[in-house]
């Protein structure tokens, strides 16, 4: 049924995703220079001089987990179905975590000119980073539950 608690959390996956095009990953400003980090671009301001870089498939990967994330909410009949989107939908979710992590911020980095460690490196992660946390959180709590609900069905099957 979609009133379950795994449909809420499979709404949270969703909308988290659907946030990112939305959200700035990575954000630093090093005297003239300033670099932010966009689910749609890398973008390097040196004084004048504007690159940009893309960073689309990052958010294709991302838009790919909230459509997961869409159809396994309204597939509440089939909760194995359920439970295979859920774990393709780690998978991307994680995918998009690691092109975070793994490449789109070494080259924020690499394109300031950072080489020496800050002393709150976390100041420059944005809440666009964090989205994908969250939604990985929230599918592997509706993951949890979708698998309950599946072991009480089972169980009732078997008292029958």
């Amino acid at each position: 049924m979609i009133q379950r608690i795994q449909s809420v959390f499979l709404a949270i996956v969703a909308i988290c995703m659907l946030l990112t095009p939305f959200s700035t990953i990575w954000l630093r400003i090093h005297g003239e220079s300033r670099v932010e980090l966009t689910y749609l671009y890398l973008i390097e301001q040196h004084g004048v001089k504007i690159a940009h870089h893309t960073t689309l498939y990052a958010l294709l990967v991302a838009l790919a987990a909230a459509a997961i994330a869409i159809f396994s909410l309204f597939s509440y009949r089939n909760r194995l179905r359920q439970m295979q989107l859920g774990l393709i939908n780690t998978l991307m979710m994680c995918g998009v975590l690691g092109l975070n992590v793994g490449l789109f911020v070494p080259q924020a980095e690499k394109a300031l000119g950072i080489t020496d460690i800050q002393a709150n490196p976390w100041e420059a992660y944005q809440w666009g980073f964090f989205l994908p946390i969250i939604a990985l959180i929230a599918n592997i709590l509706a993951n949890r539950f979708i698998r309950r609900d599946e072991l009480l069905v089972r169980a009732s099957d078997r008292m029958r």
